[in-house]
């Protein structure tokens, strides 16, 4: 008789916070994942000319200048200078994982890229590309805007909102800073 009632009275305890579980997996926020730009190999890829009046050497400075403004290593960043065609690095930033819960926020792994900007008359181009997680071996972003994959988790679209708004915040930082007129040099006073 003792195990009937302690057995209705667990069915009971179930039944009665069941509703209540169903109610907050309702409440949750659904993070719509961002569209990124694709190349023609399904990379994510960051790409523009853009017209700007000027030299080579004038862009090249000015794309010099903005690497040691945006980044706050600029040297362990470029790899490559040819000066004054382009310049080439290696950049990295961290996502942070939102626990649903507390709020609390965390570490949630590297994401490292190649940065590219070329110089011609008239014009420059970035290109932003190879985004991956810092893991043993390269792990490509494209695999997390892939929902049917096996690794898939939904936090995966947080981490994405996190990079596109890096990207373009960095997009914009990069044509500011090259469009903005040079500084004045020489001992005018």
């Amino acid at each position: 008789m003792k195990f009937y009632c302690y057995l209705l009275l667990t069915f009971f305890t179930v039944a009665a916070f069941q509703p209540v579980q169903a109610q907050r997996g309702k409440n949750k926020t659904v993070i719509e994942a961002p569209t990124f730009p694709m190349d023609a190999t399904g990379q994510i890829t960051y790409t523009e000319v853009v017209d700007l009046a000027g030299t080579p050497a004038t862009h090249y400075k000015k794309g010099s200048a903005w690497f040691s403004s945006f980044y706050k290593s600029p040297s362990s960043v470029i790899k490559e200078k040819n000066e004054p065609e382009s310049i080439n690095g290696t950049g990295r930033f961290f996502i942070k994982y939102t626990d649903p819960k507390s709020g609390a926020k965390s570490n949630a792994g590297t994401i490292m890229y190649d940065i590219k900007i070329d110089f011609k008359e008239g014009k420059y181009r970035y290109l932003i590309n190879r985004l991956g997680v810092k893991k043993a071996s390269f792990y490509g972003v494209e695999n997390w805007v892939k929902e049917n994959e096996a690794e898939y988790d939904a936090k995966h679209a947080d981490y994405l909102v996190q990079i596109d708004e890096y990207f373009k915040a960095l997009v914009v930082d990069l044509k500011a800073k090259m469009a903005a007129a040079p500084a004045a040099t020489g001992d005018d006073w």
